[in-house]
């Protein structure tokens, strides 16, 4: 029998909290023939090592059963080591690397530490306990390579079943123990070695030979991952006292403080800004800088938001932002200033691409120009229109709205392209607050001619140049930096389109990588944060009255990474989001990935899409990760880059014709 596949036999949604001592406990006895436990054989125990001596005692056997892999000891540690190739996976035979003792086959209680984690599918690290190579148990911690999982299992006579498989949290040491007593196989975990908890029970004939720590590997197809389990300590608990669990490494690293920005009003700021992981925050304020007010403390976040309110018209305030981490790490930004407003003139409109904004050929990448911006007024936007070239007032929304329009004050004029005249138009908004004071700002849009993007076509993201003079924006602030298009703030379907809706059949290469998941993520009508593209895109469509229009459908396919809650999965899906196919490929936050996809034509108005999905600078693979065929739908359309609530970014994007 060969071995599962990992990714949905070892994947089921459940996590401990983060930073935690993972102990497992184990307690198991066999029972005989008559239904009573063995006794322990005389002169038969295990003999506890903290590795401290150099080479490994004569009381270990040293198992490696495809010939390959070492276990030596360094440092104080015991390290068990298999190349990359073949998998040593135990399971439907023990195939792992493993240092071994001999034991009575009566009650023990195993223990080990690991100063190790997996951090790449499938590594695996934990503790075996053995009747033969094809009956035994296994109790281990391996990385899906999208998570890291605990997981346990029984193999008898050659035939494996999982007994627990549960997310944990990102962790740097584990430690394990496995315990018989009785006639009961009990598992346990604690997390600090003093409070247990009874994960599950079951019953498992086995007459146990020999036990001890083990490294393994595995890989469906192609090549298994290398790794090195570092063993701290073995001890049999039942017949001394344990080392007692290290203490969790220490966080002395402050957080960092970036893109602090400040909208000031006559009597109000709004102070903004991130940190490179959760913080608490506050704004230290005043007339000069020795401040003397305060505004209220975040949330802990890594994106923050704060109003200060009560300050004079037309007066120059000093202000500080300062960060404080789970560790109580702290940092404070330089002194920096704002002037406020002489007075309430109105609303501030903050059009994000700018006064002057261009679209049509040769991107032309939907039926729709956006222009995108926020507004905002201490008194409250009461109400927000635009006109086109001086005709009758349009109703725009303000945000939040859940969808397109996700933070307070957004707005998106989504005018049809078929609406605007060949060369300059004017979009004229008018907002109102509550105090009745308006606001007009004039952007104009200018509608180009000529002919469309043809193919082959390469866009490599230009730093001296707008997103806007080279991409058409659809929603979100974007903007394009050293590695590429990234976006500035995250939100629901933060969206930019490539190409021309003319384009048929192509195939598009493009390296994706998600930085951190949005503040939104998970929240409703959002969902799952994800990255990824679309093809054949036209654009939204109306499916209520909402404005601006948020209808996905016609669309030719999807094709994205999705941060799913019980485990990620790669999502392709045709129009109308059918047909779908899942698949569990490795994706991890902050590595590059380089993503294909391809939308062919086929006799009977049938189009096949097609992904493939690998790890930036390594080999592409030779087939494709999933493919679907789609009846109807677009037989054209431009690409569309997709970051849903997540801080992610594109790289240079090629354009092949197939």
């Amino acid at each position: 029998m060969s071995a599962p596949d990992l990714s949905m036999a070892r994947h089921r949604p459940g996590a401990l909290a983060s930073g935690l001592v993972l102990v497992l406990v184990l307690v198991a006895a066999l029972a005989a023939v008559a239904g009573t436990a063995r006794p322990a054989q005389a002169g038969v125990g295990f003999v506890p090592d903290e590795f401290s001596v150099s080479p490994l005692g004569s009381h270990w056997q040293v198992v490696r059963p495809l010939g390959v892999g070492s276990a030596e000891v360094s440092g104080g540690r015991l390290a068990l080591s298999v190349p990359a190739g073949a998998s040593h996976d135990p399971w439907t035979s023990n195939d792992a690397v493993r240092a071994v003792q001999p034991v009575a086959d009566g009650d023990l209680s195993l223990q080990a530490g690991f100063d190790s984690m997996p951090s790449a599918g499938y590594q695996m690290q934990g503790l075996t306990v053995e009747q033969a190579s094809d009956s035994f148990l296994r109790f281990e911690v391996h990385h899906t390579g999208s998570q890291l999982r605990l997981f346990a299992s029984t193999t008898g006579s050659g035939t494996p079943k999982t007994r627990v498989s549960s997310a944990l949290p990102a962790l740097t040491t584990v430690h394990l123990r496995v315990a018989r007593s009785g006639g009961t196989w009990t598992l346990s975990w604690s997390g600090d070695g003093n409070s247990w908890t009874v994960a599950t029970s079951f019953a498992h004939p086995l007459s146990v030979t020999r036990v001890g720590p083990f490294v393994g590997n595995y890989r469906g197809a192609g090549t298994a991952p290398a790794f090195t389990a570092l063993v701290d300590y073995a001890v049999d608990t039942s017949d001394t006292e344990p080392p007692e669990p290290p203490e969790p490494p220490v966080d002395t690293t402050p957080p960092q403080i970036q893109d602090v920005t400040v909208v000031p009003s006559d009597t109000t700021a709004q102070v903004s800004w991130g940190t490179d992981e959760p913080t608490t925050g506050r704004v230290e304020y005043g007339p000069t800088s020795g401040y003397g007010s305060w505004s209220a403390v975040t949330p802990r976040s890594t994106g923050h938001r704060v109003t200060l309110a009560g300050l004079s018209p037309g007066s120059t305030y000093h202000f500080r932002v300062v960060a404080t981490d789970p560790a109580e790490n702290v940092t404070t930004t330089g002194d920096r200033t704002f002037t406020t407003a002489s007075a309430n003139q109105g609303p501030v409109i903050d059009v994000w691409y700018g006064p002057h904004q261009s679209f049509g050929p040769p991107v032309r990448g939907q039926e729709w120009v956006n222009v995108l911006g926020n507004v905002s007024d201490p008194d409250g936007v009461g109400s927000l229109t635009y006109r086109l070239n001086g005709g009758s007032p349009r109703h725009l929304s303000i945000g939040p709205d859940r969808r397109r329009l996700q933070w307070p004050g957004d707005f998106n004029v989504d005018i049809p392209y078929a609406d605007l005249a060949a060369g300059d138009n004017a979009v004229t908004l008018v907002a109102v607050d509550g105090g009745g004071r308006e606001t007009v700002r004039t952007v104009t849009v200018q509608r180009r001619s000529g002919a469309g993007a043809g193919l082959p076509f390469q866009l490599d993201w230009d730093t001296g140049a707008t997103v806007a003079e080279q991409a058409q924006v659809v929603d979100g602030a974007w903007s394009v930096t050293g590695g590429g298009l990234r976006t500035d703030i995250t939100g629901y379907d933060r969206l930019v389109t490539v190409g021309d809706v003319g384009w048929s059949d192509y195939e598009l290469t493009v390296p994706i990588t998600v930085h951190e998941l949005g503040p939104a993520a998970y929240t409703h009508l959002s969902g799952a944060p994800l990255i990824g593209v679309g093809m054949r895109w036209n654009g939204h469509t109306r499916v209520d009255s909402a404005q601006p229009a948020w209808g996905w459908y016609p669309t030719g396919a999807f094709a994205w990474y999705r941060f799913y809650e019980g485990g990620g999965k790669f999502v392709l899906s045709g129009d109308g989001g059918s047909p779908a196919k899942y698949t569990r490929p490795a994706f991890a936050i902050g590595t590059t990935y380089q993503l294909t996809v391809r939308a062919t034509t086929l006799s009977g108005g049938v189009t096949r899409y097609q992904v493939k999905l690998w790890p930036a600078g390594g080999s592409e693979p030779a087939g494709w990760l999933s493919s679907i065929d789609v009846t109807g739908g677009p037989q054209s359309g431009s690409i569309v880059l997709v970051a849903h609530q997540l801080d992610g970014s594109f790289g240079a994007v090629t354009v092949q014709p197939v």
